[in-house]
């Protein structure tokens, strides 16, 4: 064990050269991950995480030995039992390290609000415990000195040493933050392997002189455990494959603050609410922990006898080469007292309290204290710890520290002396060192050493005073919002102002800020039609009857049409579109619904009697060149005045018989008017016959009708000079086109009947005059001056 000893020794101090901050003996506002030792519920730590590499902490106590300096931690045992005993009625030495290893919490997130925290720690911790020693066999140990040992015996001897490692995941979570009330919780599973053991216990041990070169050693009640041989090197640690399993325990935290100091490290960026962990925030703070018994395993080789004497070489004693061999060597010598077996220590139940007061900017003191209920006295089965209580006034903040810690140690029930120790704790930057020192009689040291990585929350600057962090703000020294990376915003639409096409109008980022009412996705900046849902390709505006002529410039948005015309048919290609174009088969101008007007006459050709030659309104559009009232289609002699009954043609009496010529039968000849002017001649019956004969509604003659026919047919039969004219006639009814249509229908079916009855139809000649020339007419006793009618005239030749 003594090589063992002297190696850690060497690696603690070897490593601890590099220390940058130091494991304190207690809870402290910036412990961090060391304050994983004192309380699982991981504080509210002034960083966002802090990573151990090795931190160191030893302790030593002594009473019964001269004090100097080079009783401060002399691993090397053969140097420590050089000194001179200095008369104690109860000779101890107690000797503790502990060593954190790699260690890391995490107690931060980016919102800062530390609601979940976590934590690993790897711990190696190391005990040794004389009592009641008898010191003359020790020293004779460690000088080898020649010649006899002093008789002495000793009662209830004990030597005790024992190292485990421990790892610890642990996690925290804040239960409750509100106003000025913080709780945090937390939990820690501890995971313990027994690393080596060593432990005496004599109820009385004799020590007899035989010759110079033996003594008779007497023992009575003996219980000594030696574990298996541990191989440590610096690359490499072994164990026998018989090692003991680990042992499993676990630990609870709670930490309370009153933070009364809250706001004045509070502070608005990015739209939130920001703490700058690395200040003191409350005004006090307190926790309590408890870690139950646990027993730690080893297994090895026991000794166990009642009473036995036995006589030893006193060469084997010189041979020692380490402590616990000077009894294994002298146990050797008594026979049938060794057995294999699995050894458990029971470490003590820990309870852990402590406050802190900050009374003004860092300015603090602190409570702290460890104590172990339910400890037993002895060292049979206990790896035992002693209690104390710290008070510290302190001063810290994130880069240095200073603290002046006095500490009350308590070792009962080992009726050892309780004593009080001060000290002094120092940190600068990543730097710290911590010292104690007893102010009582015995002899009571700590060192607490250690190198520790804290990452610290990146601190937010705001050059341009918007509340908004510079490593978020895309314009540092330009004041802006948040919402638009700290560059300014007009419409606050989250999108800046150099980026922004509609800066006083709110719209999305896809369009650069410009909104889209109708919601086409088409930005109203280049939407022509900004409250109508549109396609891309006619600027936002849509195209109702797919003629891929957009509805604004339309005229016929329901109807497709072409993109010449507006969107709108135009069947004629006139240049009146279809819905408007009253001829829509038909080329016309404008001005006439597209209707045309061949002659231009302003008399469109559906409403033109002669829709190629210009005419009056009044006539129907037919011309009157001698303006007589007889329309030149009709008109007999078109370039003079003449009246209508005449055909147009002027009223003449070339006979002077008293008819006007176009009354008159026989215009050249001297006619009376009984014989329509013409000369009556005997030998020539029914010289002329003017029949008026009425049609029906319809082309059918009646009987009436057709007898009158027929008797013109016999008489056109009887003397082949004569011919015959017929005129039809229609009443006022209906457009003029249909009075003349009527007109020749009437007059082609009285030729048609007297063709019928074998006349030529060379000797019959018709024609139709509409509703012109009506004449007075009874039917029924009424006088109908429209009423439609046939005139038949037979023609004869005068011999």
């Amino acid at each position: 064990m003594k090589g063992f000893l002297i190696r850690l020794f060497c690696f603690l101090f070897s490593t601890s050269a590099f220390a940058q901050s130091v494991f304190l003996p207690a809870w402290s506002p910036y412990g961090g991950v060391y304050n994983l030792n004192f309380n699982p519920a991981i504080s509210d730590s002034r960083h966002f995480a802090d990573v151990n590499i090795l931190a160191v902490s030893l302790s030593n106590a002594s009473s019964g030995f001269d004090h100097s300096f080079e009783t401060l931690y002399p691993f090397d045992l053969k140097s420590r039992y050089k000194m001179n005993k200095s008369g104690s009625s109860n000779p101890f030495i107690n000797e503790s390290a502990f060593i954190m290893g790699p260690s890391v919490i995490f107690s931060g997130g980016k919102n800062r609000k530390n609601v979940w925290a976590f934590g690993l720690s790897s711990e190696l911790n190391e005990v040794l415990d004389m009592d009641h020693v008898d010191t003359s066999l020790y020293r004779a140990f460690a000088a080898n000195q020649s010649g006899q040992l002093p008789q002495s015996t000793f009662l209830n001897q004990n030597l005790f040493y024992a190292s485990w490692l421990e790892l610890k995941p642990t996690a925290g979570y804040t239960v409750f933050d509100k106003k000025k009330h913080f709780v945090k919780v937390g939990v820690s599973a501890r995971i313990l392997q027994g690393f080596s053991a060593y432990q005496f216990n004599a109820g009385e041990m004799s020590v007899i002189n035989v010759g110079n070169d033996s003594v008779q050693v007497a023992l009575k009640n003996v219980d000594s455990f030696r574990s298996e041989e541990l191989r440590m090197e610096f690359d490499e640690i072994t164990r026998k494959p018989n090692s003991a399993a680990p042992s499993f325990s676990g630990e609870i935290g709670v930490i309370y603050e009153f933070r009364a100091l809250r706001d004045s490290v509070h502070y608005y960026m990015n739209e939130k609410r920001w703490m700058n962990h690395e200040n003191i925030k409350y005004l006090i703070s307190a926790g309590v922990s408890f870690s139950p018994s646990v027993q730690v395993q080893y297994v090895g080789e026991n000794y166990s006898l009642i009473e036995s004497k036995a006589l030893i070489p006193y060469s084997r004693i010189q041979s020692a080469s380490s402590l616990d061999s000077v009894y294994t060597n002298i146990l050797s010598q008594f026979s049938n007292v060794k057995s294999t077996e699995t050894k458990r220590m029971k470490l003590p139940a820990k309870l852990n309290v402590f406050a802190d007061v900050n009374i003004y900017k860092g300015i603090g003191l602190n409570i702290s204290s460890t104590i172990h209920p339910g400890q037993a006295a002895g060292f049979r089965s206990n790896i035992y710890q002693p209690d104390f209580v710290t008070l510290a006034p302190r001063f810290d903040n994130s880069l240095y520290g200073a603290s002046l810690p006095v500490t009350w140690q308590r070792w009962d029930p080992l009726s050892r002396e309780n004593t009080l120790l001060a000290g002094v704790t120092l940190r600068f930057g990543p730097i710290s060192v911590a010292a104690h020192y007893n102010l009582s009689a015995s002899q009571i040291s700590q060192l607490n050493v250690g190198l520790k990585i804290p990452v610290r929350y990146k601190n937010l600057k705001d050059k341009d005073g918007d509340m908004v962090d510079d490593t978020r703000d895309l314009c540092v020294i330009v004041p802006g919002q948040y919402t638009a990376m700290g560059c300014p915003d007009s419409d606050l639409d989250s999108i800046p102002n150099d980026q922004d096409r509609c800066q006083w109008e709110k719209g999305p980022r896809k369009f650069r800020g410009c909104p889209d009412k109708d919601g086409d996705d088409i930005p109203d900046i280049d939407d022509r039609c900004k409250d109508v849902f549109g396609l891309v390709q006619f600027e936002g505006c849509a195209d109702t009857d797919g003629d891929n002529v957009p509805d604004d410039v339309d005229e016929c948005d329901s109807i497709p049409g072409l993109p010449k015309s507006m969107g709108c048919p135009d069947f004629d290609d006139d240049g009146v579109y279809d819905p408007w174009d009253d001829c829509d088969s038909i080329p016309g101008p404008k001005e006439f619904k597209g209707c045309p007007d061949r002659d231009g006459d302003g008399i469109l050709d559906m409403d033109d009697d002669c829709p190629d030659e210009k005419g009056d309104l009044l006539d129907g559009g037919c011309p009157d060149r001698d303006n007589d009232g007889t329309l030149d289609k009709n008109d007999y002699c078109p370039d003079e005045k003449g009246s209508f009954r005449n055909h147009g043609c002027p009223n003449e009496d070339a006979d002077e018989d008293g008819l006007w010529d176009f009354e008159d039968d026989c215009p050249d000849d001297f006619g009376p008017k009984s014989n329509r002017g013409c000369p009556k001649k005997d030998k020539f019956p029914n010289q002329k016959k003017q029949l008026v004969l009425r049609i029906n509604d319809g082309f059918d003659l009646d009987l009436r009708n057709r007898t009158e026919l027929d008797s013109i047919s016999s008489l056109l039969q009887k003397y082949p000079d004569y011919s015959v004219r017929i005129i039809g006639f229609a009443d006022s009814l209906g457009t003029d086109e249909e009075k003349k249509t009527l007109s020749v229908q009437r007059a082609r079916i009285a030729r048609e009947h007297i063709e019928n009855n074998g006349i030529d139809g060379a000797r019959i000649l018709t024609s139709a005059e509409g509703n012109i020339d009506p004449i007075e007419h009874t039917i029924e006793g009424e006088n109908n001056l429209k009423y439609g009618r046939i005139e038949v005239y037979v023609l004869f030749k005068d011999k």
